[in-house]
């Protein structure tokens, strides 16, 4: 019987399974190897792609606090150039020539502002 059973182990089909399940196994393993090489790439790309979200958020919001800083400053220069101008106006000391010159820098100074703040809103 001992050499019944070798004689089995040895036979052509048998072989031959045996060939196919080591390279199904084989197969199989570089499969997995290979997903778990495609799984640390996306979980890399999900990570670079995070840390960019948060960077362009990040920067998103301090053009947003630059953008809102210039308008407010440019708003507070408008209205400083409104007073002295209108201060300007009520004063009757100098030459009528003077006044109409300087009235007229006063006013090209404020279109020049408010179309400076109007880029910003």
């Amino acid at each position: 019987m001992n050499l019944q059973w070798k004689n089995v182990e040895k036979s052509p089909h048998k072989q031959k399974t045996c060939l196919q399940r080591k390279n199904v196994k084989n197969n199989h393993d570089a499969l997995l190897a290979e997903g778990d090489g495609l799984n640390e790439q996306l979980k890399e790309g999900q990570l670079k792609w995070f840390h960019l979200q948060n960077k362009l958020q990040s920067v998103t919001i301090s053009k947003r606090r630059t953008e809102d800083e210039r308008i407010s400053n440019s708003e507070k220069e408008n209205e400083l150039l409104k007073k002295n101008y209108n201060k300007l106006c009520k004063c009757s000391v100098r030459p009528q020539k003077m006044s109409r010159n300087l009235n007229g820098k006063i006013l090209i100074l404020l279109n020049l502002f408010e179309k400076e703040a109007e880029k910003y809103h």
